[in-house]
């Protein structure tokens, strides 16, 4: 796995995922709930894209797709994909409640590599954003088996009144980083609990699993 020297965060994000198993509960949770294999994960904030070999090591046939906003982490993704024949849709950009153009903004906790957070630009740039439903359209996804979302923030955006937030009724298992400094925590949770999600809190994670997919639920 390719990994970049200090200051970047790289080594920090390399420990969290596979020493530290930060997707193994998610994985655990999905199998227990599920038990089958999943086709569909999105890796929303990719990152360099470990979390998204990890999934891939352990369900080798699944299809991916990947979102991240930042040119430096998204080269890195390239890289390690290739390295571990990992495929899967890329997309270089953030999540959003529309398509539009973004703006990278280094100002959000330590301002590393894992801290890029995006806001929306007045200007066109080469920084696109996404809605879920978009990604899902492009990368011809039926559904969404485990839906990975560490996005410093944007989560806001994703899960607010202007978004479309019908992707949760096909998403069997969601793993969110909720960021408090956005004050959306409250508002979020109210949405999963709404949609027939029943909460885990791992870490930093909180982990749903949409009880209405649930087959021969007793």
């Amino acid at each position: 796995m390719y990994i970049r020297k200090l200051p970047s965060s790289d080594v920090k994000v390399f420990g969290q995922v596979f020493r530290g198993n930060e997707y193994k509960k998610v994985v655990d949770l999905y199998r227990d709930f599920f038990g089958t294999t999943p086709q569909y994960i999105i890796d929303a904030g990719g990152n360099v894209g470990y979390t998204s070999v990890y999934f891939k090591s352990i369900f080798p046939k699944v299809n991916l797709a990947i979102i991240e906003p930042s040119s430096t982490n998204f080269c890195m993704i390239k890289k390690n994909f290739t390295l571990n024949n990992t495929e899967a849709y890329l997309f270089k950009g953030g999540l959003w409640n529309k398509n539009t153009s973004l703006k990278i903004v280094r100002d959000f906790r330590d301002r590393s590599d894992w801290a890029v957070r995006v806001e929306e630009s007045c200007y066109e740039t080469d920084i696109k954003a996404f809605t879920v439903d978009f990604v899902l359209e492009k990368s011809k996804f039926e559904n969404i088996d485990i839906f990975k979302i560490d996005i410093e923030g944007s989560e806001k955006q994703i899960f607010s009144k202007k978004a479309s937030i019908d992707f949760l009724k096909k998403t069997k298992c969601i793993a969110i980083e909720i960021h408090k400094e956005f004050d959306c925590s409250k508002d979020i949770i109210t949405i999963l609990e709404n949609y027939g999600f029943e909460l885990t809190y791992f870490g930093e994670l909180t982990i749903g699993i949409n009880q209405k997919l649930i087959e021969n639920k007793l």
